[in-house]
Formats: C-alpha cells, structure tokens, sequence
C-alpha cells in the first residue's frame, strides 16, 4: 500500500476488496470488461476508484485481438478480474490489517 493515498483514498481501500486488486501489481492477468471485451497484461497499478493500468496487453474483442503497450481501463467497465492462484489472499488481507492499525 502507498502511503500517497488520501485520507478518502485509504477508507476506500481499507473497506472495500480494492485492496485485493492492488495486491495484483507486478502481476500478469486478465480483465474482463462490461463490453463482452477483456485485457490481459500486467498490472502496473490499481487507484481507489478501482481503475486499472496495464502494460503489454493483449486487448481481445468480438472480431480479433490487438497488442498495446499501455492500456488503461476505467474501474466501471470492469466486469471480473482473474486472481492468478499464486496471489495469496491471507498475505494481502493482513498487509492490509496491518497497514490500518499503523495509521
């Protein structure tokens, strides 16, 4: 977690599974998107509002795929994120619970 978060910032993170998919940073997945459309590539970053930064993506829609350097995705589009298994669920949540006691 940053500590460059606002104070609106942290109490969105901390109460929400935000914090899940900012734990997915460095790591290669797939976002599926309310377009019937999906991203795979690696997260770069997650904010608050749940938007999500990606490099080399590969962007799949309807009628073929495209390769991107850079993709950015608005958290309202997303549909689901694919958690990669080797992403531990108790190592985040008590980074996170952590990460609140000590502010």
């Amino acid at each position: 977690m940053t500590s460059l978060l606002s104070a609106r910032e942290k109490a969105v993170c901390t109460n929400s599974l935000i914090c899940l998919l900012q734990a997915l940073s460095g790591e290669i997945t797939t976002v599926e998107l309310r377009n019937e459309s999906s991203a795979t590539g690696l997260i770069l970053g997650v904010d608050s509002s749940m938007n999500v930064f990606m490099s080399n993506v590969t962007y799949t829609d309807e009628r073929r795929q495209y390769s991107l350097e850079n993709f950015y995705i608005r958290g309202r589009n997303i549909r689901y994120v694919h958690i990669p298994d080797k992403v531990s669920y108790h190592r985040v949540l008590l980074a996170l619970f952590l990460w609140t006691c000590a502010a």
